[in-house]
């Protein structure tokens, strides 16, 4: 039974993956056909003319060329793919970005970013400032966006 199952799960996966294929009319194009019988030649230790004759003689180019566009399909899944939690809200999945250690204006916008992302368990190193001198670099850093207290209202 569990051999049927995953049988079942690998049919679904395909034919998923072969709608993909067709709805975004993805292909292998030749350059990445040829970067693929490279690697597959590296593999084997042998060379490229020799590897391609042989999957030529042997009729499999094309299962070749339909792998490259099955991992295709899942790359462009995976880049479209909206992932959610169990009561279907979106989970932001985005690396934080570390502060940007510069001199000038830079320092003061990432300062800023970095502080507008950390909610409760991130520790957020803020570089010490005069009083009122908070706002003003802020200004200095980004003139045409309003400063990080004003971009989103607090929740």
């Amino acid at each position: 039974d569990n051999v049927r199952a995953g049988a079942i799960e690998a049919v679904r996966a395909d034919l998923a993956l072969r709608a993909v294929i067709s709805q975004e009319q993805i292909a292998a194009t030749d350059e990445e056909l040829d970067a693929e019988i490279e690697r597959i030649a590296q593999q084997l230790d042998e060379k490229v003319p020799k590897v391609r004759k042989d999957l030529e003689r042997r009729g499999v180019i094309e299962a070749v060329r339909s792998d490259i566009a099955r991992s295709k399909a899942l790359a462009f899944l995976m880049d479209h793919a909206e992932v959610v939690d169990a009561d279907g809200n979106t989970v932001d999945l985005s690396l934080p970005q570390p502060p940007v250690e510069s001199e000038g204006s830079e320092s003061a916008t990432s300062d800023s970013e970095a502080s507008e992302g950390a909610e409760g368990d991130s520790p957020v190193i803020e570089e010490p400032q005069s009083e009122g001198s908070e706002d003003q670099s802020a200004e200095a850093a980004a003139p045409d966006e309003p400063a990080a207290a004003e971009e989103e209202p607090a929740s």
